[in-house]
């Protein structure tokens, strides 16, 4: 029988003493000799006495003492620079290859040949040796940037994205495709192929998904082979919910073009041609106008040709009668905004053209005279130049992402509404003869922006009973929300066809936006959110009218962050006594700075904070804990070995595994504090329990689980209703068991608050519901517009 000897894991640690008794150090968890650097395998003081007495007493046995410890810093000096010269090495290595990736998307993004990289490098050397930086230039030297090294990091690029993109497909519950043809430099034909993702989650994502050469013919047999070769590569059509084109006849076909194949082959998603192509082709008719066409020929008769004398008279009189414009714009017909464009200005100077035509132009414009001194020629002439303009609004707001067929409907029913009251009977025809596939989706649209009002006989005959029940739900015929946040209450396996119409059918979008008049911070949050206040007061007592409707807002929550709270209530900030806005309990000074006992003080109520009641009153938590781990007392402060080790299991075990959906992967522990909100809300309520386990101490483990569990209840839709009152018990444990941890010194402001996240989540509905972070991730598209720092509305507004 074999009996297992037990290790004596205590005997078995590094000691301090061991330096100067037996020249042994820890080198990054290895016991290492300073004199001969061998590697001791087991850490054992018997080993490492053994090991010096045999190969080093005698040599250093005299010195003893201050001698010693010379000795030992010299030792422990070589060592060092031994161990650093090699991880300079490393990390030099390392940023060569991040910079040869990074010169590589950049050549790639601006199309640049290849060998224009050898060029960069050169570059950049001469520019380090001009300030005398010779390190600097041997490390730019070191760079790998020929062509061929580029062609390989462009590949490797190309394939991560590219796989990257077919596990997000793969992943998602439907999709829906938009194709388009264009040609490269080369005359060769490309199929573009534009892909927008639903999840379960109700969330989308518009990416170009393939990019397919069409070298020989491009008909609609060609389109479809190479369509078919790359939805095959992502499960087929199964999942596809529509199809949008860009109305060519080998699109289009109903034979041999590709929508005819979709039915020969059994693809029955719905095919469109692309709405905003669509508005495009309408303006058409415009073009085709009398007045349009004089206009065209004007100008072309001053700019066209060979005409450049007359084009630079042009200029210079406009500037000499001080007019609007500086020059009239050349018309192109395969740009949609071109017309729009070149009316507008032709119509702003159209005093000063007749007077440069008199004055310049030598042959005979007798007949385009009289139409500037026709009263109907220039109402025509006016009525047409507004039309385009609104013809250019129309496709501007159909351009963008996140946009649903619901948006796109709304905008085109709008405007074919400002089309009848006009009367411009062409361009109503083309709008009829267009737009009359979008009746077929009228249905779907109505179910998505209102299912408690469709009309269930006009619904697919699998969606009608899960309707009538639907809209039967005393639950549901009293909730507010509208489009994806109203089907996120719909039980999966009560109304599955619902759910799964709404997925293939989707958003926070900017309504209003206000600026300060002062270069600073606010001073005065009532003069201030004064506009706001005015507006938001108006519309929620009158309502406003819509298509002859009148429709009641009615604001549910204003979201805050912590500082923002704070100035819009004019109340104590985190760092006050009395600044928990839930109840009235008071910090207490401690470490230089104000923590508050993990008791519930009475509530406040709304009469209190109107009364002004508590004049002491008025005037995240996981970082924290991380903070404590690397900083605060020996009892929770882990050791420099185990940070390696979170930080370890964080690159190598848990970032390669982290799906697409999630906007970032976490970082080392060592950089903690320029981690984002995500970074942490990924580790609370994913990652931890797993990297935390066995590193931490068993009481900080559990301490965190109680959180983690806590948070992931209140995340639920399903949980949160079950388990709310354990999520409760547990946050209170959580906070009490933190002043034991951690000190009562370490209560702060958010740790405290979490005793009333429970209430708040009875009240609001689960934490996604009043959570800030879709806010916070939407903000970078509005900083994406601003470009200076003057005039920000006005950027919001118009672009």
């Amino acid at each position: 029988m074999n009996v297992k000897r037990k290790i004596d894991s205590g005997n078995r640690s590094y000691k301090e003493s061991w330096e100067s008794d037996y020249l042994i150090a820890n080198n990054n968890g290895k016991l290492q000799c300073l004199v001969c650097m061998n590697v001791v395998s087991v850490p054992k003081e018997y080993n490492v006495r053994r090991h010096y007495t045999t190969m080093h007493e005698k040599k250093n046995a005299t010195y003893t003492n201050e001698s010693r410890r010379a000795l030992v810093a010299d030792l422990m000096k070589k060592l060092n620079q031994q161990t650093g010269m090699f991880s300079k090495i490393l990390r030099s290595q390392s940023h060569s290859l991040h910079v040869s990736y990074a010169v590589s998307l950049e050549l790639a993004k601006a199309k640049k040949p290849f060998t224009d990289a050898s060029l960069i490098k050169k570059c950049a050397v001469e520019m380090a040796k001009a300030f005398e930086d010779s390190k600097m230039a041997e490390i730019f030297e070191s760079v790998q940037l020929s062509h061929q090294t580029i062609q390989r990091r462009v590949v490797a690029m190309g394939e991560l994205v590219e796989n990257s993109m077919l596990s997000l497909v793969k992943k998602s519950l439907y999709f829906s495709l938009c194709l388009d043809k264009s040609t490269n430099q080369s005359d060769v034909s490309q199929l573009l192929i534009f892909v927008c993702t639903t999840f379960e989650d109700f969330t989308s994502k518009e990416e170009l998904f393939d990019i397919c050469p069409l070298y020989g013919t491009t008909k609609g047999k060609d389109v479809y082979e190479a369509l078919k070769k790359t939805v095959d590569r992502i499960g087929g059509f199964n999942k596809c919910s529509a199809i949008a084109t860009d109305g060519a006849p080998s699109m289009t076909g109903k034979k041999t073009g590709l929508v005819g194949l979709f039915r020969e082959n059994g693809v029955t998603c719905p095919t469109i041609h692309c709405i905003i192509h669509q508005g495009a082709l309408c303006g058409k008719s415009v073009k085709q106008d009398q007045v349009f066409q004089t206009v065209i020929k004007i100008i072309n008769m001053i700019r066209g040709g060979n005409r450049s004398l007359l084009h630079r008279l042009l200029r210079q009189f406009l500037v000499e009668t001080e007019a609007e414009y500086g020059n009239l714009l050349m018309y192109n017909h395969v740009r949609w905004l071109s017309a729009g464009k070149c009316m507008e200005r032709f119509f702003s100077i159209r005093k000063e053209i007749p007077a440069f035509i008199n004055k310049y132009v030598s042959s005979d414009t007798t007949e385009l005279k009289e139409k500037f001194q026709d009263p109907e020629f220039l109402r025509q002439l006016a009525f047409i130049t507004d039309l385009t303009n609104h013809l250019n609004s129309l496709n501007l707001s159909l351009q963008g992402r996140n946009q649903t067929v619901s948006d796109l409907v709304g905008i085109i029913n709008g405007f074919w509404n400002k089309l009848n009251v006009s009367q411009f009977q062409q361009v109503i025809n083309e709008f009829n003869t267009r737009f009359k596939d979008i009746e077929s989706l009228k249905s779907s649209v109505l179910l998505y922006n209102n299912p408690l009002g469709a009309s269930i006989e006009d619904q697919p005959p699998d969606s009608q009973l899960e309707l009538c029940d639907l809209q039967a739900d005393m639950f549901l015929i009293t909730r507010q929300e509208k489009g994806p946040e109203f089907f996120k209450f719909l039980s999966k396996e009560k109304f599955p066809n619902l759910r799964g119409s709404i997925y293939k059918t989707n958003f926070i979008f900017l309504i209003s936006a206000f600026h300060s008049t002062e270069s600073t911070k606010p001073k005065c949050a009532v003069s201030f959110m004064a506009d706001f206040v005015t507006e938001a007061t108006f519309l929620v007592e009158n309502g406003f009218q819509f298509k002859n409707k009148k429709i009641m807002l009615k604001i549910k929550i204003l979201i805050a962050d912590t500082l923002a709270k704070s100035f819009i209530l004019n109340v104590k900030g985190h760092s006050g006594y009395y600044s928990c806005t839930k109840c009235c309990i008071e910090g207490e000074y401690h470490n230089n700075g104000v923590c508050f006992p993990p008791i519930v003080a009475k509530l406040r109520n709304d009469n209190d904070f109107q009364n002004y009641s508590d004049d002491e009153y008025h005037l995240g938590v996981v970082k924290k804990l991380f903070k404590l781990w690397t900083t605060d007392r020996l009892s929770v402060r882990l050791q420099n070995r185990n940070l390696c080790l979170i930080s370890n299991r964080f690159l190598k075990h848990v970032s390669v595994f982290v799906p697409l959906e999630f906007q970032r992967k976490l970082r080392s522990l060592m950089v903690y504090k320029q981690w984002k909100a995500t970074e942490f809300r990924q580790l609370h309520l994913y990652n931890g329990p797993v990297v935390l386990k066995d590193v931490v101490s068993i009481d900080v483990y559990n301490h965190f689980l109680s959180l983690h569990v806590a948070i992931s209840i209140l995340s639920s839709n399903e949980l949160h209703l079950k388990l709310i009152n354990y999520a409760e018990e547990l946050l209170r444990h959580f906070v009490i068991s933190f002043e034991v941890l951690y000190g009562i010194y370490n209560m702060s402001h958010n740790v405290y608050g979490l005793l009333h996240l429970a209430d708040d989540v009875k009240y609001h509905g689960t934490l996604d519901q009043f959570s800030a972070f879709k806010f916070e991730n939407f903000m970078q598209q509005l900083k994406n517009i601003i470009r200076k720092s003057d005039k920000l509305l006005q950027q919001i507004s118009q672009r």
